[in-house]
C-alpha cells in the first residue's frame, strides 16, 4: 500500500476486500475492491464510494465572500446554494458569512488559496474541517438514502441540505459528479465507519456494492 500522510476513517472498512490501493492528495483511495468492471457497472445503479481524499476548506467571518471574490471565485448569493467548481468539485454558501469549497479532483486545487490565508487576511477565519465524505452513485441511490432519511427530497432538488442520515447529522447534496448520478454525504468522521457500514447494508439489500474510485481518479494526474 502507499505511503501516505493522511487515512480516511474507512480505510479499515475497504481493507477488506482485494483492494487495489493508489494515493490522491497525501490519503490512500481504494481504486477498486478487486472486481473493477463489476464495480463500474454498480456505479451506473447502485453503489458506494469513500470520496474522503478530496480536499475541503471553509472560510467564515465579514470578508469571507469578499476575499474570495477578490480571487476570481465567484460566491453563490444565496445560502445553501452552490456552483460546480471543475473535476468535479464545489463551492457553497452555508451560512451568511461562511463558504464551503471541496476541491474534486483538481490536485493542489487549494494549494494557492492557503497560501494566501496564511497571511491571515482580516475578517476571514480558516474552519477546519474533519468530515469523511461518502458517495451514493447510481439511478437508485435516491431510493437508498430516502430509506436513511425520509426527507422531502424533492422539495431540496438542488440546494445543500443539513439532516440526519441513519440518525447522524450529514450534509447532503444531489448533484451529477463526473458523469455519475450521485448523492453526496458529508458526516464528521467519528461518525463515518457507522454510516458507512448502515448505507451499505441498504445498498446490498438492493443489489448494490462498495466500489472503488478509479473510474473517477485514474483518468486524472495522480500520486502513487
Amino acid at each position: 500500500m502507499p505511503a501516505a500522510a493522511r487515512r480516511s476513517p474507512l480505510h479499515a472498512a475497504l481493507t477488506r476486500y482485494q483492494t487495489r490501493w493508489g494515493v490522491w492528495e497525501g490519503m490512500p483511495v481504494a481504486l477498486d475492491l478487486g472486481e473493477p468492471e463489476a464495480e463500474r457497472s454498480a456505479m451506473e445503479r447502485l453503489a458506494l464510494a469513500d470520496w474522503t481524499a478530496v480536499r475541503r476548506l471553509a472560510l467564515k467571518g465579514p470578508s469571507a465572500v469578499a476575499f474570495l471574490a477578490g480571487r476570481g471565485v465567484t460566491v453563490p448569493e444565496t445560502v445553501l446554494h452552490w456552483h460546480e467548481q471543475g473535476a468535479g468539485g464545489l463551492i457553497g454558501r452555508t451560512g451568511a458569512a461562511e463558504v464551503f469549497l471541496e476541491s474534486g479532483l483538481q490536485a493542489g486545487g487549494f494549494d494557492e488559496l492557503e497560501a494566501m490565508l496564511a497571511s491571515r487576511p482580516a475578517g476571514v477565519y480558516r474552519v477546519l474541517r474533519e468530515d469523511a465524505c461518502l458517495l451514493l452513485l447510481g439511478r437508485l441511490a435516491m431510493q437508498v438514502l430516502a430509506e436513511a432519511c425520509p426527507l422531502d427530497w424533492q422539495a431540496e432538488e438542488g440546494r445543500l441540505v443539513f439532516t440526519r442520515v441513519a440518525g447522524v447529522s450529514c450534509m447532503v447534496l444531489h448533484r451529477p459528479l463526473l458523469g455519475h448520478e450521485c448523492r453526496q454525504i458529508w458526516v464528521d468522521n467519528t461518525y463515518a465507519r457507522y454510516l458507512w457500514e448502515t448505507l451499505l447494508a441498504i445498498v446490498q439489500e438492493h443489489g448494490g456494492r462498495a466500489v472503488g474510485l478509479g473510474p473517477f481518479v485514474e483518468s486524472r494526474p495522480h500520486e502513487g
